[in-house]
């Protein structure tokens, strides 16, 4: 008879948020060396519940589902007995902030009151389901003069002893829990162990997953003819009534599939709510991951992208073989993603509507941060320290960088630091909500899933990947910010349609091909502007090429395209309707499943299958397809020298391949948002600044604002909102851009200045509440305040009088004199700009030279000797193969930032240069692997 091991009934996991060092994986590890097939967590939600119930089920242990939840500060444990009693755990889980005990009352539950909590016991009327629980002896005894219903419980926060010391620092990074140093998991005797086994016999919860819960459109039994009338009537719309052969048997296919896997009302549903927001000024973009393949889809006017004209594969969408929601992601103007989310909300019903749930967890560089505050490491120490973590690698693989090792051995502080990490490492710390995903269901959630209300709109309880397992739709509602700029930009406008543009435009294509994509949708970065530098796109296709290549790890393919676009190609066994367009490279995994048709054979659902298990580099899976591609080949009169080369060529880049219906897709928006700014640069600059949230950003768009035409005017207390403002060629600067005020200042300001400040003692007299001193002076130096006809200095030194007059004002009470002084020379001004912004706004030292190249033009001079003048931001020095002192300087002029370098000999004669020296230099402009390389060939000091 093998021994029977103690079935934990209350184990806490890191789902409780920091009152646990347990993690599920680690659980589950240890359940199995331990030979325990029986398990319950009992944490204060319901959040781990499906990972832990999974996961038990993938390992042949027996799940059991708790809830910790309290009433009147003591804790009871209710768990599920049944399916049934899961779903009133959810109610409690829910109603937990307004717990009664008649929730408990219910006989599809079980329910331990811990000895510690036997007040509890005489208050509930229904006792058939309840125990008493005990950890001890003592409790044990006394339990049983109680009740003969008693069972073993133990709170359980670790699963070694040894753990038990690092609670202290759980507990130092969430002081509201209580914990006691045996609660990590032992065994205890044989009759105690029984009681457990007593009690789970009585559990036998299984959860359903065979069941959907997509919403009926509408109510409708005869949802197919509806889905089919309104695809032909949205074709027959986007090609004025005439379709050819080729679309219409194209949308009777696809609707075909979609009727069979059951997902008509999942299409109705998003035409929808894509539909509403059409109608209600809401901008949506052209399309999003796969569903661009889609001829429905485009019909509809769920997405903008014509995938027969682009080639697109509705089964890199949609794929028979697989019984898996569509996931139609939808993009909207960041501003109004809220208004879709309330829409649903009010079509389907509040109940069967919620956002998703994330975790976010401990990382290596978090965790270090919030315990060396805790634990009081020396600051200077540390943060020399931190600069070595390496935030995408863990504790343990950090532990490999000799810098990091040799910190640690240097200093002990450290190395106990990283040793309490390093076992807090990875925990959840907190929840937020998902970013993208909106659940709506056919019924009530809070009877499937657990959920909270969170400001009037329920949240999934659990996360992501786990609702689809339970029957429920995901869709995915993304606020994308730029789309915002499109649909400003476009309203501004007359009589524009930014999907009417046309996709050869040259002004468009040539800022692409100059790789001068500053804010420009997926080309913003340093890195994709180099990728764009070495394409040298000329069309739109290239574009759509450009965005699959712009991510890590195609740098094999960026070789090959342009060595073959350079070169020319000859594509042996007639692949050029499929390769032709990326000059025989592999780019987009659509490519790979044509050849996976065309060569060897496969139908397209099936090449999909083939494509998954490439992307997940499933090698097994694609090696177990080598023979079949290969007799497939030579069935279709290819030689087996060429597929065998084929296949490998597939194994090598198709793991890399990239959505080609997302890459049209997506391109599509970085053209519409170039488009705008080669056609109507004011507009576009304009709106661009008012989206722009990081204010050192600001600057180069501030100029480029400037240069087209517009003047800029500081920010004014008695004008100025939190948004820029634009009227009649002048551009009124937000009060949130100068540093130092927040939010709340700002909204209280404009709440009080009603129709205008009359003058600076009024401004203070109604501030002087909820304004200090220092940001008076915030103020002052800003500009913010020149309204008031009083220069800086004036202000600045009859500070205390104005504040000490607005401290003791009352009707009747005479202003005071101010004495007034001369204005600060301009170099003081611009400091208080530079203070004030982090920028020059108006008068930028170097404006004023008009015969030099400025910053932003330098690339037009590659290979050249050109004169520059600059304002110095920073220098730095380094000794050169001959011991001597060189210098990088960064400078900047009114366009823009550039970096110098200045040799040895150079600057030996100009050592004593300093920040904020406006220099003259004569420069000559080259590249270095890729960036501009800007050597300072002789200087004049201003």
């Amino acid at each position: 008879m093998k021994e029977k091991k103690l079935i934990p009934l209350k184990i806490t996991t890191e789902y409780s948020l920091l009152k646990s060092l347990i993690k599920l994986p680690d659980l589950i590890s240890f359940l199995n060396e331990n030979n325990i097939k029986e398990c319950a967590i009992c944490d204060e939600n319901l959040n781990g519940f499906m990972d832990f119930y999974l996961k038990c089920k993938e390992n042949n242990i027996k799940p059991i589902i708790g809830l910790d939840t309290v009433y009147e500060s003591m804790h009871i444990y209710a768990y599920a007995k049944n399916y049934f009693g899961y779903q009133q755990l959810l109610k409690i889980d829910y109603l937990k902030n307004n717990m009664k005990l008649s929730y408990l009352e219910n006989s599809n539950l079980l329910v331990i009151i811990p000895f510690k909590s036997i007040d509890i016991y005489e208050k509930l009327k229904y006792k058939d389901n309840v125990y008493i629980g005990f950890c001890n002896d003592i409790e044990k005894n006394n339990a049983l003069l109680i009740s003969d219903k008693i069972v073993y419980v133990d709170n359980v926060r670790c699963l070694y002893k040894k753990d038990i010391p690092y609670l202290k620092y759980l507990k130092m990074l969430n002081d509201n829990f209580v914990y006691n140093d045996n609660a990590y998991y032992k065994t205890s005797s044989f009759e105690d162990i029984q009681t457990t086994y007593e009690f789970s016999k009585q559990i036998n919860l299984e959860i359903p997953f065979d069941k959907k819960y997509i919403p009926k459109f509408n109510n409708s039994d005869n949802n197919y003819e509806y889905l089919k009338k309104l695809c032909i009537l949205g074709l027959n719309k986007r090609f004025n009534g005439k379709v050819s052969n080729k679309y219409k048997e194209r949308i009777l296919y696809e609707l075909d599939v979609i009727n069979k896997m059951g997902f008509v009302d999942y299409f109705l549903i998003v035409y929808d709510y894509v539909l509403y927001a059409k109608k209600n000024d809401i901008f949506v973009g052209p399309g999003r991951g796969s569903a661009a393949g889609s001829l429905v889809s485009y019909s509809l006017g769920i997405t903008n992208i014509d995938p027969i004209k682009y080639d697109l594969l509705f089964e890199r969408f949609l794929n028979i073989n697989r019984k898996k929601m569509p996931d139609i992601d939808i993009d909207f103007e960041s501003d109004k993603r809220i208004n879709m989310i309330e829409y649903v909300k009010n079509k389907y019903g509040f109940d069967k509507v919620a956002v998703g749930l994330t975790f976010n967890n401990y990382k290596a560089k978090l965790i270090l941060r919030d315990l060396a505050k805790l634990l009081k490491v020396d600051s200077n120490v540390f943060d020399k320290f931190i600069k070595n973590i390496n935030s995408s690698l863990s504790l343990k693989e950090n532990y490999q960088n000799e810098k990091v090792k040799k910190y640690i051995e240097m200093y002990s502080e450290l190395k106990n630091l990283y040793d309490i990490s390093y076992h807090l490492e990875g925990l959840k710390k907190n929840t937020s909500t998902h970013a993208a995903g909106v659940i709506i269901s056919s019924e009530k959630l809070g009877k499937i899933i657990p959920i909270s209300n969170e400001d009037g709109t329920l949240k999934t309880g659990i996360e992501m990947p786990y609702l689809e397992k339970m029957g429920l739709l995901k869709m995915d509602f993304l606020a994308l910010e730029k789309l915002n700029i499109i649909s400003k930009v476009s309203k501004k406008i007359k009589n524009f349609n930014i999907n009417n543009i046309p996709l050869d435009d040259k002004k468009t294509l040539k800022i692409f091909y100059d790789a001068d994509t500053d804010d420009i949708f997926q080309f913003e970065s340093s890195y994709a502007k180099s990728v764009l530098d070495k394409l040298k796109i000329t069309s739109f296709n290239e574009l759509t090429v450009s965005l699959a290549l712009v991510r890590p790890g195609a740098n094999k393919q960026i070789d090959e395209y342009l060595k073959n676009k350079k070169e020319g190609i000859n594509l042996a066994g007639d692949l050029t309707d499929i390769l032709g367009s990326t000059y025989g490279t592999i780019i987009y995994q659509e490519q790979v499943m044509k050849i996976f048709e065309k060569v060897g054979g496969y139908s397209l659902f099936e090449a999909d299958d083939i494509r998954v298990a490439i992307s997940k580099k499933k090698e097994d899976i694609i090696n177990a397809q080598h023979d079949k591609f290969v007799s497939g080949g030579i069935k279709n009169g290819y030689s087996k020298e060429f597929v065998e080369k084929l296949f490998n060529k597939i194994k090598e880049f198709g793991g890399y391949g990239f959505n080609k219906s997302h890459s049209v897709a997506y391109a599509l928006v970085s053209y519409q948002m170039v488009y705008l700014k080669a056609n109507y640069p004011k507009e576009f600059m304009f709106y661009l600044l008012e989206n722009n949230k990081d204010i050192s950003k600001c600057e180069k768009i501030l100029s480029s604002l400037k240069n087209s035409g517009y003047k800029l005017l500081k920010p004014n207390i008695n004008y100025s909102m939190d948004k820029y403002a634009e009227k009649n060629g002048y551009i009124l600067l937000p009060l949130n851009i100068i540093r130092g005020l927040n939010d709340d200042i700002i909204s209280k300001i404009i709440r009080v200045r009603e129709n205008g400040f009359n003058d600076i003692f009024d401004f203070f007299v109604k501030t002087n509440s909820f304004l200090n001193k220092e940001t008076y002076l915030i103020l002052i130096k800003s500009g913010a305040l020149d309204i008031f006809k009083i220069n800086k200095q004036t202000m600045i030194k009859n500070i205390d009088v104005i504040l000490n007059y607005a401290s003791i004002y009352s009707d009747g009470l005479g202003k005071p004199i101010l004495i007034k002084y001369p204005e600060y020379d301009e170099v003081t001004l611009r400091e208080f700009e530079i203070l004030s912004y982090g920028m020059y706004i108006t008068n930028h030292p170097c404006s004023k030279y008009k015969d030099v190249i400025k910053v932003e033009n330098i690339k037009n001079y590659l290979f050249k000797n050109i004169n520059m003048v600059l304002l110095i931001k920073s220098i730095r020095t380094i000794k050169d193969k001959k011991g001597g002192e060189m210098a990088f300087l960064e400078c900047e002029d009114e366009t823009g930032k550039v970096n110098l370098t200045m040799f040895s000999s150079l600057y030996a004669k100009n050592n004593d240069l300093k920040v904020n020296e406006l220099i003259r230099v004569n420069v000559k402009v080259s590249k270095r692997f890729d960036k501009l390389n800007v050597l300072v060939n002789n200087i004049k000091r201003k």
